[in-house]
């Protein structure tokens, strides 16, 4: 996670290493790597009320930054929601570590039981399809997220979430389908 995001940073990494890092999709191997054991390790570490608060403010912080330099950015290669742009991956941080502990202190009736369980079992087949939808939504419709952001993003979120879930749920349906999706 630290590699991908360290190339953000002018004259932290020389040309050489931005290279290899970006354009030799190493970012692939290590980001998505990275992101997974940092996954892992926030699901094994219980963090004290001062840290929590931290990452919180931090990807507040990390927002709005990106709102406002998405205007002095447009039309540049640099892309403010890539997959490990800072803002990105702190507000991927901070959502985990919010529904972690909001999911510790809480207990929930059936009913929203069933919901969580449902989501968590379409969890993988959501990872797998979300792709598919990200592309329709914005090459094929024409959805852009740097136009108005703050309302683009939650929405295309949605859309997506949606679709995917829908999709997943019709792959279960058929013969085999719970062991693909």
């Amino acid at each position: 996670v630290i590699a991908p995001m360290l190339t953000w940073i002018p004259g932290v990494v020389g040309e050489g290493a931005s290279y290899i890092i970006n354009d030799s999709n190493m970012t692939f191997v290590v980001g998505y790597s990275g992101l997974m054991i940092l996954g892992n390790y926030l699901k094994s570490t219980e963090l004290n009320k001062k840290t929590r608060v931290i990452i919180y403010a931090t990807s507040i912080l990390s927002v709005a930054v990106s709102i406002f330099a998405n205007r002095w950015v447009a039309g540049t290669h640099i892309d403010l929601y890539g997959n490990f742009a800072p803002a990105s991956v702190l507000i991927s941080v901070a959502i985990f570590v919010f529904v972690k502990q909001f999911a510790a202190e809480h207990t929930f009736g059936p009913k929203t039981e069933k919901v969580i369980t449902t989501f968590g079992a379409m969890g993988f087949g959501i990872y797998l399809s979300h792709d598919l939808f990200i592309t329709l939504y914005m090459d094929v419709l024409g959805i852009n997220t740097l136009t108005m952001p703050i309302i683009v993003i939650p929405l295309l979120c949605v859309l997506v979430l949606g679709s995917s879930f829908v999709l997943t749920l019709l792959i279960r349906k058929l013969p085999f389908g719970k062991w693909i999706a």
